[in-house]
This record gives structure tokens, sequence and C-alpha cells, in this order.
């Protein structure tokens, strides 16, 4: 019986870092890592800090996504703390740019580090379920979705991370994409005294 492959969605944060390590453990298929740019602030950021995290570990590959003409306000795009922190449709273009990759590779699992919360419709355990049962439709094979971090806390996350030994300060959870974090935004809040 041939290894599965799991196709891995590494952001650079804490939860994508404790998710690959997580998937390393249980060895339950043999891991290829994508990382998605999508033109948010953070990507330089998080690209510099998902190399460090897979060198000498497994390839990543770095994938772009431009949608001309949006203009939807989000501290992920516009830096401004003002701005709400919900993009609308982003981890499903995450996921569809996910689904395309995992075409290419011919992986029948896509992991990703979400984590169910009421302010992101998309991160909720419907959401995984439901692109999960279209995905034959949109790809013309069955993927399924991991998401095994979906009902913990960031507390619990991070508590995982260091149990399995995670490189939890190399990640970078800031919106905002400077080089130093700014402390405020919505990821520096939810990341604020666990690190």
């Amino acid at each position: 019986m041939k290894t599965p492959k799991i196709l891995t969605l590494l952001s650079g944060g804490i939860d994508s870092l404790v998710l690959s390590d997580l998937l390393l453990k249980e060895k339950k298929g043999t891991q290829v890592a994508i990382f998605v740019d999508y033109g948010h602030k953070a990507a330089a950021q998080e690209w510099r800090a998902v190399r460090a995290f897979v060198r000498g570990r497994m390839k990543i590959e770095k994938v772009s996504i431009r949608v001309g003409g949006a203009r939807l306000k989000s501290q992920l795009m516009t830096g401004y703390l003002k701005d709400r922190a919900f993009l609308p449709g982003r981890n499903l273009l995450l996921l569809l740019a996910a689904g395309w990759k995992a075409c290419e590779l011919k992986a029948d699992f896509i992991a990703v580090g979400l984590r169910d919360n009421a302010e992101f419709p998309d991160s909720s355990e419907i959401f995984v379920r439901h692109f999960s049962n279209l995905s034959f439709m949109a790809f013309g094979r069955q993927l399924t979705v991991l998401a095994p971090l979906m009902h913990m806390t960031k507390a619990d996350v991070v508590k995982l991370g260091r149990d399995l030994g995670t490189r939890l300060l190399i990640s970078y959870s800031c919106y905002m994409g400077k080089r130093k974090p700014c402390g405020r935004c919505r990821a520096c809040e939810d990341r604020k005294g666990l690190v």
C-alpha cells in the first residue's frame, strides 16, 4: 500500500508549524508543504519563518496568487489596525491553491492549521467539511482536508507545540508585516503571553 501524500499549508504562524510537527509525529503520510502569498502585508516575514522552519526537514514551494480589482479592507491587506481582521474568502483561496497543487502532486489530503473561531467563519468545521465535499466537483478527484487543531485554543496549540518540540520562536504572527511584530493587531493579540 502506498504512503498517502499530505499537502500542508504553512503560513509561518504557530498553528501551521505545530500542525506540521503533529503530522510528522503521527506519521500519517509524506508531507509536502506550500506557502501561499496572496499579496498580504506579512507575506515576506511569513515566508522567512516558513523557510527557517522547513530547512533540512522538507521541501517548501511558494505559490503566488493575485486578485486584481478587489479592495477588501482587512488588517491582512491594508496594515491598518482600524480595519477588521477577517479577510472574506481568504481560507477558500488558500484551500483552492492547495487543491491545485494537490492535483499536480497527486496528494489526497490537504492539511491546514485552522481553529474554529466565530470571528472567522471560513475557519469553521462546517467550512472544512463543505470544502472537502466539493473537492471532487472542483478538482475532479476527492481531496480530504485535515484540520486536527480545529477545536483547540491558541494556548492548547502552544502547549502541544512545546510537547512536540516545535520551534515556536521562529514563527511569525503579525498582520502588519514589519520585521518586529506590532503587538497590537489581531494576530499579535492572539499570541500575546503565550510564546
